[in-house]
């Protein structure tokens, strides 16, 4: 075939089959078909790159120039723009059209389209899905099955720790947000990585299942652009900034710069979050208010096992639990608004979901209670760790409640800290205490405890009252037994595998 005259006009006429288009944030996307599966790239990508030269190569034989590429690449780009349909792009999950699909990200670019009436495998979704080098395969999802078979996988957990990261991954299918925070934490020896690493596993499984927290703002871009959900290891402190860059990750925010550039891999900046470590960790009332903390205790020596062998085993299970949590959100998307009862702060809609697809999973609720004890655990964790929390809930416990100003409530703290927790040390001035009680009312109001302010007076003086509302407790929340305090006879084995008869079935 005789060469054009203008190499870029020959790139051009090879991709005159893509149909090109653009995001809501100006990003440009080519549809190619390979193999007769309809795959999406930007236009920018090495593998949108790699398939353009491919063709030329197939019908001439050659190659092209740089500046020509460079040329019809930017020639593309504006098609996308200007003459293009704008779509979303998805990553992993997504929410269209009042369904719920996720991406298998295998070699036919099927996925999974969840309806109110169940789910099934699609060859061709409605949705464009964007693949990042990290991703791999999730396998086909089997019918049959219970999420009770990925237990053994989280190492010693309580019931209420495994209707909590059950409620997490309903709520990561559901592709809507705000995604809470997962949070494993324990001593050594109790699993915390091998149960972040298979829950992650379970809906995003890629090459790095997990990593160290990121340092810096660049680091964790880097991050964001590069996997879905972001599991961090062995974290041990959480400074300010990094608290609230996580917020922003769990319930959304500005969307994180890398080389000077907004990150914007999927058509939002909300990305699932899976840490662990020693408990405590978490130290701000903002961050622990998006947070589900799930304690591990250590696993007996007899129950441990290789990584490799549970790994093998993971793989037996992994079609039917997926499948059992896809049956769950096609009950979530049927069942009607079910109202809360309870306070559950920002992450309602998370909740109501959640409750939702229950019935699709166990016979009786078991999400709402488990997720009443982690706030309950999280408001203890804080009061401990906070210093104006845990000055305020002193002075209640001796005084009962506080009616006066900002300064006076300074004093007041002082000398009851003075007297009954030593060197704890409050904040300076009025201002900085009412600043730090308004970040600490989220944990008290979990703790039974209430912040009234108004202005009294001709001058209109502000003042403070603070005292208790209900116990520290809630009556709706049973507190369990730790894990591993059940006598050995009726404790469960935590890693062996006890599936139904019919699982294995093809």
């Amino acid at each position: 075939m005789k060469r054009a005259a203008n190499d870029a006009d020959l790139l051009l006429d090879l991709a005159k089959e893509v149909e090109v288009f653009c995001t809501e944030w100006g990003d440009s996307y080519g549809d190619i078909e390979i193999g007769g599966n309809r795959q999406t790239w930007p236009l920018t990508s090495r593998e949108f790159g790699d398939w353009l030269i491919g063709r030329l190569y197939q019908s001439h034989g050659c190659a092209v120039g740089q500046s020509a590429f460079t040329n019809a690449i930017r020639t593309l780009r504006a098609q996308a723009s200007l003459q293009g349909t704008k779509r979303p792009v998805f990553l992993r999950v997504a929410d269209f059209d009042g369904k719920r699909y996720l991406d298998l990200c295998n070699e036919r670019w099927e996925a999974v389209e969840v309806t109110s009436c169940g789910w099934k495998v699609v060859a061709r979704p409605p949705v464009r899905f964007r693949r990042l080098p990290n991703m791999q395969a999730l396998p086909y999802p089997r019918r049959g099955g219970s999420v009770d078979a990925l237990r053994p996988f989280l190492g010693n957990i309580t019931d209420d720790g495994f209707a909590l990261v059950v409620g997490y991954l309903l709520t990561l299918l559901n592709a809507r947000g705000p995604y809470p925070l997962l949070i494993y934490s324990g001593l050594h020896g109790s699993a915390k990585s091998s149960a972040t690493r298979y829950t992650r596993r379970l809906i995003d499984p890629c090459i790095d299942l997990i990593g160290a927290l990121p340092r810096t703002q660049a680091d964790e871009s880097r991050a964001v652009a590069s996997n879905f959900i972001l599991a961090w290891d062995n974290v041990s402190q959480l400074d300010g900034r990094t608290s609230d860059r996580l917020c922003r990750l769990s319930t959304g925010g500005a969307s994180p710069l890398y080389k000077g550039h907004l990150i914007r891999p999927c058509q939002s900046d909300l990305r699932p979050v899976i840490m662990n470590g020693i408990a405590g960790f978490v130290r701000r009332p903002d961050l622990a208010d998006r947070a589900l903390f799930v304690p591990l205790a250590p696993l007996p020596d007899g129950n441990k096992k290789k990584d490799h062998d549970l790994s093998a085993q993971f793989a037996k299970v992994w079609p039917i639990v997926l499948g059992a949590l896809l049956d769950g959100v096609a009950s979530g998307l049927g069942n009607g608004e079910r109202d809360i009862v309870a306070n559950v702060g920002r992450m309602a809609d998370m909740v109501g979901f959640v409750t939702k697809c229950e019935p699709a999973l166990w016979k009786k609720p078991r999400f709402l209670d488990a997720y009443a004890a982690s706030n309950v655990r999280a408001a203890e964790i804080l009061s401990e760790a906070d210093p104006v929390v845990s000055a305020i809930v002193t002075y209640l416990d001796h005084e009962g409640s506080f009616k006066g100003t900002a300064t006076e409530l300074l004093i007041a703290l002082k000398k009851s800290v003075s007297v009954q927790m030593g060197g704890v040390r409050l904040p300076a001035g009025a201002s900085p205490l009412s600043e730090a009680l308004t970040r600490a009312e989220p944990v008290l109001e979990r703790l039974g405890i209430a912040i009234i302010r108004d202005r009294v007076g001709a001058t209109g003086s502000r003042r403070i009252e603070i005292k208790r509302i209900v116990s520290p407790r809630p009556a709706a929340v049973k507190k369990q037994r730790q894990p591993g305090s059940l006598p050995s006879e009726k404790r469960p084995s935590q890693l062996s595998l006890a599936l139904p008869d019919d699982t294995d079935a093809g």
